[in-house]
């Protein structure tokens, strides 16, 4: 995550960050219905993950920015950062979508 969100924000936001923005999509119902009707490359690729990822993440800034006045410079700077690595956005929507998928098509007992 440092790689990717660079410095200033310690492990533990870095983590509270990605996590509560990767279960925020996973309560997106138009992500659960096209992770439950679609292949994982159909859902990543041609789904709305990225676009409801970008946007989740620019509100989950926005929530922590409101909530911790003190990390609202490292979080622009991190999203700054993220947004202009494609190439490591990439891979975080990635990961995200993965997450998202594995989450909805997880076995149920």
């Amino acid at each position: 995550m440092n790689e990717l969100l660079g410095v200033g924000i310690d492990d533990q936001h870095q983590l509270v960050f990605a996590s509560q923005t990767a279960q925020e999509m996973v309560q997106d119902p138009t992500l659960r219905d096209q992770a439950l009707n679609n292949s994982r490359e159909q859902f990543k690729n041609a789904g709305d993950v990225v676009s409801i990822g970008h946007q989740m993440l620019v509100e989950a800034k926005e929530e922590i920015t409101q909530k911790n006045d003190t990390q609202s410079s490292a979080v622009d700077e991190a999203l700054t950062r993220l947004f202009g690595n494609q190439e490591g956005l990439s891979r975080l929507m990635d990961a995200m979508a993965n997450y998202i998928y594995d989450y909805h098509n997880r076995p149920t007992a």
